[in-house]
């Protein structure tokens, strides 16, 4: 899922910090480099009211080398907000934030590629990811495998990712993973398993939402 970036569980990171209240002890690379943040805070206070007007603040910063600016960037072009759709610079920003190291624009500039078809690029971005702890990455890629697109068909490299994605929270990851449960195995023991398993999912997604974290990391794939 492709939305706005929030801090969620974790110390991962999504665009906008400032909707949750507890912030990790550590910034991530895009925040902890970027001299801009307050500037960066207003214009995407304009951006929630008009995101065409913003475009022009967040290239303005952008320029000023404001990663947070670039990231957001990135993903008004790829989704379209305040602007058409343009693959090209959505993968042109979130390029520039992954020569950083950042984690968040490595997830983001493979969805970008995905997007635009480029799957062989967009899986080593999301192994890069992967490779960080990075969850919403690991139920993509682990999704690459479980259908084999661009990539040999693997179920049993799915179930690890999926696994790996639940264990720290990930709603969607424990959802694919109950899925390869109740779908894939065979056996009483592993449907109980799978159903469990898609009910804890089910119930802590509803939660996440209903305290209005749908921003939340643990919700993203």
């Amino acid at each position: 899922m492709i939305g706005s970036l929030s801090y969620g569980s974790g110390g991962e990171t999504s665009l906008h910090p400032r909707r949750n209240r507890a912030l990790p002890a550590k910034l991530p690379i895009e925040q902890e480099s970027d001299g801009h943040l307050a500037a960066w805070r207003l214009a995407d206070a304009l951006r929630e009211k008009n995101p065409a007007a913003a475009i022009g603040e967040f290239k303005a910063l952008a320029q000023q080398g404001s990663y947070m600016s670039m990231l957001t960037l990135g993903w008004l072009y790829l989704t379209g907000t305040g602007t058409p759709v343009d693959l090209a610079e959505s993968e042109r920003w979130f390029k520039r934030v992954a020569e950083t190291g950042s984690v968040r624009a490595h997830y983001y500039l493979a969805a970008t590629l995905l997007r635009a078809k480029h799957d062989a690029a967009a899986i080593l971005a999301l192994e890069y990811a992967v490779a960080r702890g990075h969850s919403p990455s690991m139920v993509r890629l682990g999704g690459m495998y479980q259908v084999g697109r661009s990539i040999e068909r693997d179920l049993s490299k799915a179930h690890q990712l999926y696994e790996r994605a639940a264990e720290r929270g990930n709603i969607f990851g424990k959802a694919r993973l109950a899925n390869l449960y109740l779908r894939k195995y065979k056996g009483l023991r592993m449907k109980l398993k799978g159903a469990r398993l898609m009910a804890s999912a089910m119930i802590e997604g509803a939660s996440l939402v209903l305290k209005k974290q749908d921003n939340d990391i643990r919700l993203q794939h």
